[in-house]
């Protein structure tokens, strides 16, 4: 049985979470996370705007608990860190695409749309979540 949504949206911030608690390879480690879970994001229907949101709130989170000498270091990780993996799973979801028209193949309408509208959401979404993990670890 697949996880659900709200399973996935918590496993990734617990994760999120571990990692900048360590304090160890955050960037290199929130990108191979993000390329991980961006298949499974998209594919339960939560998308990739889902998983910016729980990358971010498991971040801010951890950084409220932890208190670190440099928050805006670790979240300036976490934001490239992030940046990293959307990325790579843009990339391998245009390489797909490619591989399909290649092979003759199609991919399902409701796929492209999705990833379409997950894509044109991250624009302004990335920036306004940042912003508001910001805003929150300030106040």
């Amino acid at each position: 049985m697949e996880p659900t949504r709200a399973e996935l949206e918590e496993s990734v911030r617990k994760q999120v979470e571990e990692i900048v608690a360590s304090s160890r390879d955050i960037q290199a480690r929130i990108s191979r996370l993000v390329g991980d879970m961006a298949k499974e994001f998209h594919f339960n229907g939560a998308g990739l705007v889902a998983l910016t949101r729980s990358v971010m709130d498991g971040a801010a989170a951890a950084i409220e608990k932890a208190v670190p000498k440099q928050p805006d270091s670790v979240l300036g990780q976490v934001v490239e860190g992030l940046g990293d993996g959307l990325s790579s799973a843009s990339l391998a979801a245009r390489l797909a695409l490619e591989e399909s028209e290649a092979a003759s193949r199609s991919f399902a309408t409701e796929d492209l749309t999705k990833l379409k509208k997950d894509l044109a959401a991250l624009k302004s979404m990335f920036i306004d979540t940042v912003a508001e993990t910001v805003g929150k670890l300030r106040s």
